[in-house]
């Protein structure tokens, strides 16, 4: 198989950048897993997988392509739709699914798949495979590998760029291009003439078969009559032309040449036109004569019935001047409008009943002498009316020392001088809605100038006296969540049980640690440790009632298992620190899975070395047995 658009993870895209973020890391495969299923991947999980496979090989074939050789030599029994590709710790690198079964697998047959893997927005040269011993890439100038051979239908089209061609398939690619059998003894005999004057020969044709064309050459198979093609464009050396007579017709300006720039060019003729010509259109105002002084308007009249008649006075408009009118109404009515905007009427009976008179233009006004008068003292049980409350209706205020609820009682003050008032209404916003009915007093300039306002959280805990140690028997939901990076600070965190121990739950409290008087404990759960573990000593629970099925571990035994164990060095890849001991991935599904520790979808993950220390123990006993049956024979 060939071009399979593999899909890059993400976690498999952030593998590939190295420790300090200045390119890419090299990846080294160390498993396939394969699966029935085409859901593909969920998170960091293949769906359906059915086992992974540390039986691989594979080879970069090119900057984007892979080719895999997979292998399965065991008993097992699936159709392979899916498989995914695993690093070293586990990453899950990158996967391919399809509707269709790709290879099945059944129990007497070994699974052997062959695939270019091709990877989009990634280098495959970054890539490296735990066993290359054995592969079978297709074969390209620049990689060895296999050949498939083409088909009759590729031979010919002559297309594809890694098959081969086998002599059948040649000829019939030969015969699709030049026919059957071609080319005969007689063209090939033409193949041969290394000169156009040997192959002219051997066809059997003369000079005559020459092309000497073109003027001034000395073959006139080009010309007419003598004369070449140029002659014929001019009409004068054509004879026999016919006569035709001449019409009258007539012509637009646009289909001569010239005339209408010819008439643009032409100077304007001044002329005059009376003005009974003039139709239509607008007069410029020089244009129209001056009238002569009217000393006197016998009537003039509106444009209709029921239309007024009014004279327009119009001043000097440019120099900033406005006009007025003069206007009879239809009921004999007389108005007066000045500067376009203040108008006066008189009515019929020579009465002013609009405009405004000023006061200093009156006269004959009255003068009125001034009276000594008092004010009644507003006294209890007086009352306010007014007329702009209550959407306009007339509402009175009693002032009376009560505390009544009614709508009309305002302010006052009882005879021990204490105030009374039904409703107090701030007009500042709450700060802070848990406290919003908490006031405050407030002495912003003096005695004289105290109010009240809602309470800040501040000035609540300044009253009540509080610290951090007086809050007890308080209950909060934190919804809020710190942001990556973000610099986060926390008093000491106190929690107990009912017994008195201390105790932190997590999760939904299946799981939790705690400090039962002598000892921590955490139940359920594994402890992950990213750095650097120190104690004065480990102890690990070993006594008999802990275990069952005990049985003796021989010394040939142990040999067999550790001697399947490789060790090496490495170093980590978070910190680049220097280390030793085996991987997980290759002791997962063998004879030592049981020394091996899994993530919760079941990928290897780490080692627990304290069972292969107790082999290593058995296997020492059994040499130093055969070191001491040595030296007694000695």
């Amino acid at each position: 198989m060939s071009g399979l658009p593999i899909i890059l993870t993400p976690q498999g895209r952030a593998a590939l950048v190295n420790a300090d973020n200045t390119g890419t890391s090299g990846l080294r495969i160390a498993q396939i897993g394969v699966s029935d299923s085409a859901a593909g991947v969920a998170g960091d999980v293949l769906q359906g997988e059915i086992k992974r496979l540390a039986t691989f090989s594979g080879q970069v074939v090119a900057d984007d392509t892979v080719h895999v050789t997979i292998r399965d030599d065991t008993s097992a029994v699936y159709g392979m739709r899916a498989f995914a590709l695993y690093l070293e710790d586990g990453t899950l690198l990158a996967w391919y699914a399809q509707a269709e079964v790709i290879l099945e697998k059944s129990a007497q047959a070994i699974l052997l798949l062959s695939c270019d893997i091709q990877f989009a927005g990634l280098n495959a040269t970054v890539l490296e495979f735990g066993d290359t011993n054995w592969t079978n890439p297709i074969a390209t100038p620049s990689v060895y590998g296999v050949l498939k051979l083409a088909t009759a239908t590729e031979a010919m089209a002559g297309e594809s760029g890694v098959a081969a061609i086998t002599p059948a398939t040649l000829r019939l690619a030969l015969n699709a291009r030049f026919g059957d059998g071609a080319p005969s003894g007689f063209v090939k005999g033409l193949l041969n003439l290394a000169t156009a004057a040997l192959l002219r020969a051997a066809l059997g044709l003369g000079s005559a078969s020459l092309r000497n064309e073109g003027a001034g050459n000395s073959l006139d198979a080009d010309m007419l009559d003598g004369q070449h093609g140029a002659y014929y464009h001019d009409f004068e050396n054509l004879t026999n032309v016919p006569a035709f007579a001449p019409e009258v017709h007539e012509h637009t300006i646009a289909s001569v040449t010239g005339l209408q720039s010819a008439l643009n060019a032409k100077a304007a003729v001044a002329h005059q036109h009376s003005a009974g010509d003039i139709t239509s259109g607008t007069l410029d105002l020089a244009r129209i004569p001056v009238i002569p002084a009217i000393s006197k308007v016998d009537a003039m009249t509106g444009g209709g019935t029921g239309e007024s008649a009014w004279i327009r006075l119009n001043a000097d408009r440019a120099n900033g001047a406005v006009g007025g009118s003069i206007r009879i109404g239809s009921d004999g009515s007389v108005y007066f409008t000045f500067n376009d905007a203040t108008t006066v009427r008189f009515d019929t009976a020579g009465q002013m009943t609009n405009g405004t008179v000023p006061w200093a233009r009156l006269s004959g006004v009255p003068a009125f002498a001034s009276s000594a008068h008092t004010h009644t003292t507003l006294t209890r049980g007086s009352y306010l009316t007014g007329s702009n409350y209550n959407g306009g209706a007339s509402t009175t205020w009693a002032v009376d020392a009560t505390t009544t609820s009614n709508a009309s009682k305002i302010v006052a003050r009882d005879a021990s001088g204490d105030i009374h008032a039904r409703l107090f209404r701030s007009e500042y916003a709450s700060l802070n809605a848990n406290i919003g009915a908490i006031m405050t007093q407030v002495n912003a300039g003096g005695a004289t100038d105290n109010y009240i306002r809602p309470s800040t959280p501040a000035q609540v805990k300044a009253a009540l006296a509080m610290s951090i140690a007086d809050v007890a028997n308080l209950q909060a939901t934190l919804n809020a969540k710190a942001t990556l990076n973000a610099a986060v600070t926390f008093q000491d965190v106190t929690a107990s049980r009912g017994n008195g121990t201390g105790v932190i739950y997590f999760g939904n409290g299946s799981r939790y640690l705690y400090f039962d008087g002598s000892k921590y404990q955490l139940v359920s759960a594994p402890l992950l440790v990213g750095g650097t573990v120190t104690a004065p000593a480990f102890a690990q629970s070993s006594s008999r009632r802990y275990k069952r099925r005990i049985e003796t571990i021989s010394a040939s035994d142990a040999l067999t298992l550790l001697s399947g164990v490789r060790w090496v060095t490495y170093r980590m890849r978070a910190d680049g620190s220097h280390a030793a001991g085996a991987i997980a991935e290759e002791l997962a599904d063998g004879p030592l899975d049981f020394v091996v520790t899994r993530t919760n979808n079941g990928a290897p993950d780490g080692i627990n070395y304290q069972p292969l220390f107790v082999l290593a123990c058995a296997a020492l006993r059994g040499l130093t047995d055969r070191v001491s049956a040595l030296e007694s024979r000695a």
